[in-house]
């Protein structure tokens, strides 16, 4: 009698651990994550020529500084909309390759310099100096487009996956 006790016990153990390390263990395979990213990536890429349209404009004289920080303030708004409609889940662990996961750093990379790009950006009411301006803007946009090859070739991994695996 005892000894059937103590199997259950460890059954019942070894379930609760079970279910246990499955709950721990939640989230999205990390392709179809980086999969589930392209479209917010490609609204980005949209957003990002209006942003480059509204500073070319400014760096070549085509408006002035006020039109141009009243623009950057509603690109700012429309970045906000972007960022909120991005789901908020998280990458199953154990489910990334090294591609993926730079990938996902890529993708986060791609977001943070956005905003610290449009927050650097707005700092002063008076945008004086242009010069500094178009290396900052220019800096920033080389990061991004590194980030943005880092993000397509975990993705590009992912999509030649899924059509070897034929899925």
């Amino acid at each position: 009698m005892m000894k059937k006790s103590i199997k259950e016990l460890l059954i019942m153990a070894a379930v609760g651990i079970t279910t246990l390390t499955g709950c721990l263990a939640k989230g999205t395979p990390a392709d179809d994550w980086i999969v589930s990213r392209y479209d917010s990536l490609a609204d980005l890429k949209a957003y990002l020529e209006k942003l480059d349209d509204t500073v070319t404009l400014y760096l070549t004289s085509g408006i002035d500084s006020d039109t141009y920080l009243a623009n950057l303030k509603e690109l700012d708004t429309e970045f906000y909309q972007l960022e909120v409609s991005i789901p908020d889940d998280t990458i199953k662990p154990g489910s990334m390759t090294e591609t993926t996961a730079a990938a996902q750093e890529a993708y986060d990379d791609i977001w943070y310099n956005m905003e610290t790009l449009l927050e650097t950006m707005q700092t002063d009411r008076k945008v004086q100096n242009k010069d500094a301006l178009s290396y900052l803007y220019l800096a920033y946009q080389t990061k991004l487009s590194e980030d943005f090859s880092k993000y397509a070739a975990g993705y590009n991994e992912v999509i030649k996956k899924r059509e070897k695996d034929g899925s």
